[in-house]
């Protein structure tokens, strides 16, 4: 009973930390867990003397029961994203390869210790399998938050599987036919054997963290050096308009003076056109304040200078909303990298809708462009950066959707506010 207690307490604990974005009543998860344990029960009950079940069949049903699961449980009630379900499976044969590690740590014990008594035995493996359990499922929720979310791909954790799935095959069958073995020379081989194979994945996790490590320094780095390269296009357009407006004032004495003329000599409509003229000028000089948030006004502004450079029809609409709890790093990858995709799919003459406001306790985004015939047969184009922007919402547990027509293309984001 304490160790399908234990195991059920670290499954919801992997899964609670493994990118969850789905929350049921509590009385859910109670019965979500005890269908498991009573499936991981019957499979291990029905085994055995009584011959309802032979042993390797039993033993079979309750590997698949929990490797399959986990990734069922999350997908009933923790997340539904593909690359936490591989990792709610490789976590099913971490808890195997920690179940054969108490089990042998206890038998290599008892004969140690001459243990005479089965009870004793018993309890000792069932101590032993909780303590590993618990220290184990707490050191993979704190290395999979800190190395693994968001870096890497589902290919790749499907490659993980391999060593951790080998290895449970190994060990498992190891432990099956060592039973004679045992009797005429002892553990000495089997347990040397299992301990090199637990140092090998150790050291593969150790070294695909120094990997994944590298990965998110090279993707930082990159977006810091495109915010770097935002920030100077912007300040290198804020310099070029000062110098010009220096130039325009310089010249406005004279501007006036030909208004005034105009109007004196009654061309009316000359001077109509005159005045528009300067005042269109004069507009093109100022730099638009969209919002409050600096990063976020540096980045429209550079976007829609791009958009309109190419034609593109730019309609902006951004409320009193307040993104001060979004680092400026994170700005960048969402809207630079939004914006960029549908300046793309716009096109020569497009056209571009962007609106952000707030709405109740959210932060609400949109933004829709026209999209060029011919790309509809570039496929995957719509696909570009939207990972990155998927992956940095949520981080502050936000959505992000995606809607498509013939003629035009759709994002739709949703933050929620700021707990204060």
């Amino acid at each position: 009973m304490l160790e399908f207690l234990t195991l059920s307490v670290c499954q919801y604990e992997f899964l609670s930390h493994n990118e969850r974005m789905i929350y049921l009543k509590k009385g859910w998860y109670f019965l979500l867990f005890f269908v498991d344990y009573a499936a991981l029960f019957a499979a291990t009950a029905l085994t055995g003397a009584d011959g309802r079940i032979p042993a390797a069949v039993g033993n079979l049903l309750s590997i698949l029961v929990i490797i399959f699961g986990v990734p069922v449980m999350g997908a009933i009630g923790f997340h539904r994203r593909a690359k936490a379900l591989v990792l709610d499976g490789l976590y099913g044969v971490f808890l195997l390869l920690t179940i054969q590690g108490g089990i042998l740590a206890a038998m290599w014990l008892s004969v140690r210790l001459e243990f005479s008594s089965i009870l004793l035995y018993g309890n000792l493996a069932v101590f032993l399998k909780c303590l590993l359990l618990i220290i184990g499922t707490r050191l993979l929720t704190f290395f999979m938050g800190k190395k693994l979310k968001g870096r890497l791909s589902g290919k790749q954790l499907l490659s993980i599987l391999i060593l951790p799935g080998f290895s449970l095959f190994y060990i498992t069958s190891l432990t099956e036919i060592s039973g004679v073995y045992l009797q005429l020379y002892g553990m000495e081989l089997l347990t040397a054997n299992i301990v090199a194979v637990l140092l090998m994945n150790v050291y593969f996790f150790y070294l695909l963290s120094h990997l994944i490590r590298s990965r998110r320094l090279e993707e930082e780095l990159a977006l810091y050096q495109r915010e770097n390269e935002l920030r100077y296009h912007y300040y290198e357009e804020l310099d070029r308009k000062y110098r010009e407006s220096r130039k325009v004032i310089h010249d406005m004495k004279n501007h006036l003076q030909a208004v005034e003329d105009l109007y004196a000599g009654q061309k009316t409509e000359a001077g109509d056109r005159y005045v528009k003229d300067l005042y269109h000028m004069l507009n093109v000089l100022g730099e638009k304040r969209y919002t409050e948030n600096q990063m976020l006004n540096i980045i429209l502004n550079e976007k829609i200078r791009e958009a309109e450079a190419k034609g593109i029809t730019v309609t902006v609409r951004v409320g009193d909303i307040d993104l001060s709890d979004i680092k400026e790093i994170d700005l960048t990858t969402i809207f630079a990298n939004l914006l960029d995709n549908a300046i793309e799919a716009a096109g020569e003459d497009g056209r571009l809708s962007i609106k952000l406001d707030e709405f109740r306790e959210f932060r609400v985004g949109e933004i829709r462009n026209s999209i060029q015939p011919e790309l509809k047969k570039k496929e995957g184009h719509m696909g570009l950066g939207l990972g990155n922007v998927r992956n940095t919402l949520e981080k502050y547990h936000g959505t992000m959707k995606t809607e498509e027509t013939k003629e035009e293309f759709q994002v739709r984001l949703m933050l929620p506010m700021e707990k204060r």
